[in-house]
């Protein structure tokens, strides 16, 4: 199986956000897979992918590349019930585009820097009929709340799914994030912060292999905004992804 999916996310000046912060407020982000998927019983399969991925906060301001190789699992002991995984090593790249005496936090902050993670997740999923409802738990590299770069986040997750005509899905959701820096210095706590957030997604599947999603979701993050937590602050959000999926199968 192959996957991949590009994130473009832009946000419009915010006059209650210093100056500093201003530079996060345009990222990207890339992701592409490529595993094997085997079945060992009827009831459980496994998998190893690799995974890498690319983000790009501030126009370029900072660069992160993560490429790691994941085991998965899948284990369905009853009918609509499935519990699936994966976990593995992640090597992560970062270049930092900040220069000495530019009065942000660069004196925090390496040109470049190096090392091992572990990344995965772990999901439950109860389907009845065209309804599921599912909880999962997640670290991964990511944009964060888009005011202090690429981060390593911790999501704790639970929505409800409902097929809808059309090839639709209608996702409702909620979760708790912790953000913390990727590979910085830990006396860096404005990059670090943690909220909550709930909201809606819609699917559609408009070919065979693609996927288009319009989500809305809220942030709760109300903490007061200082020196450290320049981004802090309720507020909303709307996003847009395409994402392109191949599967094939082998013969034995």
């Amino acid at each position: 199986f192959r996957s991949t999916s590009f994130n473009y996310l832009s946000y419009q000046h915010n006059s209650a956000i210093s100056d500093s912060a201003q530079p996060f407020q345009t990222s990207t982000s890339t992701q592409a897979s490529v595993g094997l998927s085997y079945s060992v019983s009827p009831k459980y399969s496994e998998s190893v992918q690799y995974v890498a991925q690319f983000l790009s906060a501030g126009q370029g301001v900072i660069k992160t590349l993560g490429q790691s190789i994941q085991y998965g699992f899948v284990y369905a002991p009853s009918s609509g019930l499935k519990v699936s995984g994966m976990i593995g090593p992640e090597h992560v790249q970062n270049t930092y585009g900040f220069t000495a005496g530019n009065g942000n936090i660069a004196s925090l902050l390496q040109a470049n820097a190096s090392g091992w993670a572990w990344t995965g997740n772990l999901a439950v999923s109860k389907t009845v009929g065209t309804n599921q409802l599912s909880a999962n738990a997640s670290t991964q590299l990511t944009n964060g709340t888009q005011y202090q770069g690429n981060v390593r986040e911790t999501t704790f997750e639970a929505d409800f799914k409902r097929r809808l005509a059309g090839k639709n899905d209608l996702v409702v959701f909620g979760s708790y994030n912790i953000n913390r820096p990727v590979l910085l210095a830990q006396l860096a706590p404005r990059l670090s912060n943690d909220y909550a957030s709930t909201g809606v997604t819609l699917r559609k599947t408009i070919a065979d292999h693609w996927v288009v999603s319009c989500a809305y979701w809220y942030l709760f993050q109300n903490s007061p905004q200082n020196g450290q937590q320049v981004y802090a602050g309720d507020h909303n959000r709307a996003a847009v992804s395409l994402t392109y999926s191949l599967t094939r199968s082998l013969t034995r």
